[in-house]
């Protein structure tokens, strides 16, 4: 190629070139012209067709006149000027056909040329493509898939341990089921034939069965359930129920104390309603989580003056504490707030003189409060509202402005002489004596005569036959009474019952239906109502003997004491400011739901039910109980035991016993109490 493109030059100049001949049976010494066109040398042989042009790399390759036409050590295909018009040569690196694919890559190769592995070729012509073809063993990896021995080792696809990694692609040992195998998850190797079923994860053990369709499910892998009522998040305590998954009315967390309540459950807040809001056993105060928020603000009262000191929070109103918080003095039940002070100078607790304060401290030890009541005598530590009167001695000893006094004077003087009831001027008082359809109030001037109801039968087991026997159809009321006492009051009766749920007393008007009621609980004991606030007094009375039943009331302080016979048996604070109203309904041996609409009548027996405007002193009611204060004794016996110049003096009034003897007055029954009988006035009764 290189030598035509040069004779190309050369006839393009004119010029010509020439070689010597030497062709055998040429013309000697002429030079054949390698480009003229004629056989110079006459050998037979025109230009590059003679030998003697090709040595000197003149003339082109001929690609198929077996010589070295350009000198190049090559002839024909094996010269490379020869590439693009000979057939491939598989081995000499080059393109011979001109193809664009060299030696083996070249299909004409395709037979002669070792096993490319890689090229899809059948490059030794065995018919075997690549790794089909038995010479790529050392070179092709098993397939896996083809159900071909790849590498020759007498293993097939999953057989062969170079197919690990596909054919168990998890490692647990199992084949894919997509492989033949029985792996039905080969991405977990925890699930196989042999792996254990549990819940949440499918079917673990590749038997078709999930969860609890799974005989073979790990019980320690299911979850116990409980049913939920209420819908509240929390289960009832119970019998679990085991499963996977919740089923519809059932959850996880169990404790539920009351399941039909889905405001009840272990995560709620305790509250105050009566209920264990968050199931711990514990209600209202008694749990310490309870919200603060509904308690109440309470302080503890020990005075017992309506006012308190220390912060609690309670659910509910407690006995003994109070919502009114600042009590100057909490040991003092007359220092509740600032109070009023003057000077003792006498030292027996009672002043009088110029007024200092309001002051919760008193200004000097020598100061004491004014509510106590002021000293007539402050230079004599024997005469104070704190001390008893004397009798006969000509000094009000007191301070109540009454010097000594008999019958229906000073009250503290009644030792002195015979006393009842009427003795310290009650409000009204009712003797159970029957006129006309009424019972008579004693009380001088007073209009209050009860009006009876029923046919009550006057009890015959006591003196003078003056107690009222009901039988439950029978009471005894009076409308619109003006006098009632407001702020200060004793309630004073004689009853005799068993029964039990039903009123003694009460007094009721527009401004409240329990102004005052005594009435005897289902249990016997008494519950005392003062407008509408009531405490229940741990004492039976309904037990069918006689009793004494007194209560005192005084709104200064809101406090209320009961007295059954004599004796004290308890006190309590009500609240201050609670004042009796108006024109109200009394009533004896029944209770009003509203203003004289009575219920819970009593049976028993009634007797000497009065009202006083203040509160008697306990020397008063122990008076009262006993009908007699005289110390002349308990038997008419002749004798003048008192050496008051009276003997046996049990007669109201006047002095001496009826000559027939006590026996035949009041019979062998000691009705009100061992060796105390009743002393009305005007009857001729022993003590």
């Amino acid at each position: 190629m290189r030598l035509g493109l040069l004779m190309t030059a050369l006839w393009a100049c004119g010029g010509s070139y020439g070689v010597k001949g030497s062709d055998t049976g040429g013309s000697a010494g002429v030079v054949e012209d390698c480009f003229n066109g004629i056989d110079d040398d006459e050998d037979g042989a025109v230009d590059c067709a003679d030998s003697e042009c090709w040595s000197e790399g003149v003339c082109p390759e001929d690609c198929s006149n077996g010589a070295d036409d350009d000198g190049d050590g090559a002839a024909d295909c094996a010269d490379s000027d020869c590439d693009g018009g000979c057939a491939e040569i598989c081995d000499d690196g080059r393109d011979n056909d001109g193809d664009g694919d060299v030696d083996c890559l070249d299909d004409d190769c395709a037979g002669a040329c070792p096993e490319d592995c890689s090229n899809g070729v059948d490059d030794d012509g065995d018919a075997l493509v690549d790794c089909l073809d038995d010479d790529c063993s050392d070179v092709c990896p098993e397939d896996c898939l083809n159900g071909s021995d790849d590498d020759f080792d007498g293993l097939v696809d999953c057989d062969d341990d170079e197919c690990e990694s596909t054919c168990d692609a998890d490692g647990d040992g199992w084949i894919s089921e997509a492989l033949g195998g029985e792996d039905c998850d080969d991405s977990n190797p925890d699930v196989n034939p042999d792996g254990t079923e549990v819940c949440g994860n499918g079917d673990d053990d590749c038997d078709g069965l999930v969860d609890e369709e799974d005989s073979d499910i790990d019980p320690s892998s299911l979850t116990f359930f409980y049913p939920d009522g209420d819908f509240d998040g929390w289960g009832a305590v119970g019998a679990p129920y085991p499963a996977c998954f919740a089923p519809p009315g059932y959850v996880e967390s169990t404790g539920d104390c009351d399941d039909g309540n889905n405001g009840i459950y272990p995560s709620q807040v305790e509250r105050c309603n009566f209920q264990d809001d968050d199931c711990d056993g514990l209600v209202d105060d008694e749990d310490d989580d309870i919200d603060p928020d509904t308690q109440l603000e309470l302080y503890e009262d020990l005075d017992g003056d309506g006012m308190g000191g220390g912060l609690v929070l309670r659910c509910w109103p407690e006995e003994g504490y109070v919502d009114e918080p600042g009590d100057c003095d909490d040991l003092d039940p007359f220092l509740s707030t600032p109070g009023d002070w003057w000077l003792d100078a006498d030292g027996d607790g009672y002043g009088t003189g110029v007024i200092e304060g309001p002051e919760c401290e008193a200004p000097s030890p020598s100061h004491v409060l004014v509510v106590l009541g002021e000293d007539c005598r402050d230079d004599d530590p024997a005469i104070s509202p704190g001390v008893d009167e004397i009798c006969d001695n000509g000094i009000d000893d007191d301070c109540d402005d009454v010097v000594d006094g008999l019958f229906g004077h000073d009250g503290a003087c009644l030792g002195c002489g015979a006393a009842s009831a009427l003795a310290y001027e009650p409000a009204m008082y009712w003797r159970m004596e029957t006129d006309s359809g009424l019972m008579r109030d004693a009380v001088l001037g007073s209009s209050l005569d009860g009006s009876l109801t029923g046919t009550p039968t006057l009890y015959s087991g006591v003196a003078a036959d003056e107690a009222w026997g009901l039988d439950g159809d029978d009471f005894v009321y009076a409308s619109s009474w003006e006098e009632v006492p407001r702020d200060r009051w004793t309630v004073s009766l004689f009853v005799r019952s068993d029964d039990r749920d039903v009123g003694l007393l009460q007094y009721a008007s527009t401004g409240a239906t329990r102004d005052l009621s005594l009435v005897l609980s289902a249990s016997g004991e008494l519950v005392v109502t003062v407008v509408d606030s009531e405490h229940t007094f741990p004492v039976v009375v309904a037990d069918g003997a006689w009793h004494h039943v007194v209560v005192t009331w005084d709104t200064l302080g809101g406090r209320t004491e009961l007295f059954v016979d004599g004796s004290s048996r308890g006190s309590a604070i009500l609240g201050d400011s609670r004042r009796l109203t108006f024109a109200g309904t009394l009533s004896a041996g029944v209770g009003q739901s509203c203003i004289a609409c009575f219920d819970e009548p009593l049976i028993g027996v009634l007797d000497e039910v009065a009202i006083f405007p203040r509160v008697l002193t306990r020397d008063q009611i122990m008076d009262v109980y006993r009908g007699t204060t005289c110390d002349e004794g308990t038997r008419c016996n002749g004798l003048d035991d008192d050496d008051d110049g009276l003997v046996d003096e049990h007669l109201v009034g006047q002095p001496g016993c009826p000559a027939a003897g006590c026996g035949e007055v009041f019979g062998a029954d000691a009705w009100y109490g061992p060796m105390v009988y009743d002393l009305d006035a005007g009857d001729l009764v022993c003590e």
